[in-house]
């Protein structure tokens, strides 16, 4: 992924997981400080879950009996919409935010608590975005920007194509509340995006937008 790609949208429903808890690596916390790994169940068993962080490592997370495990649906800006489940109804494939503490070497961690995103709400909640993108969704390369006017003229691709005349201009205004991000040079996930100034989108960028 090159850096000259652009992501405009008023909303993302697989940003809210992110924004709404802060994920910290394992290996940049103190022992037996509270953290919060994010990632994905790569293993479940009776009092202890394997964790395949966004980092790349894999975690033992040990379950106690006192555990609270909730479960958030996709698109919550908030707990308010969690719904305590048994820790049983938690599944290889979701998405977790653990609360915890680490052991002393550093290798697990006790929960006390456990957020989770089951495989399945968050397969449908990404069909719908895709859906949504389908819809409401534009691509294009910036061929010149207004930063005064928060305006952008982008070169569209026809379709169907056309001989000799491939694109064709089309103006986006960002709106007041419009999220910018950029994606990392080195990833096509969407976690992996950060926001971006106006100031930052340069001619000949890739810009993908929803409105």
């Amino acid at each position: 992924m090159k850096q000259g790609k652009v992501l405009l949208a008023k909303f993302a429903a697989c940003a809210v997981w992110v924004g709404l808890f802060v994920s910290t690596g394992a290996a940049q916390q103190a022992p037996a400080q509270p953290v919060r790994p994010i990632g994905v169940v790569k293993q479940i068993q009776s009092g202890q879950l394997i964790l395949h962080t966004d980092s790349g490592t894999d975690l033992t997370v040990q379950l106690p009996a006192d555990v609270v495990a909730l479960r958030v649906p996709p698109g919550a800006k908030n707990l308010q919409q969690a719904a305590k489940i048994p820790v049983g109804e938690i599944s290889p494939s979701d998405r977790v935010l653990i609360i915890g503490s680490f052991s002393a070497d550093g290798k697990s961690m006790v929960a006390s608590r456990v957020l989770d995103m089951s495989r399945a709400a968050l397969a449908q909640a990404h069909q719908a975005q895709r859906l949504d993108w389908e819809r409401r969704g534009i691509s294009g390369v910036v061929q010149s920007l207004d930063p005064a006017a928060k305006t952008l003229i982008l070169a569209v691709p026809n379709t169907p194509p056309t001989p000799g005349n491939p694109t064709h201009p089309v103006t986006l205004t960002l709106a007041p509340a419009a999220t910018l991000l950029r994606y990392a040079p080195d990833s096509v996930k969407f976690r992996d995006a950060r926001p971006a100034p106006f100031d930052e989108i340069k001619t000949g960028d890739q810009v993908r937008a929803l409105g």
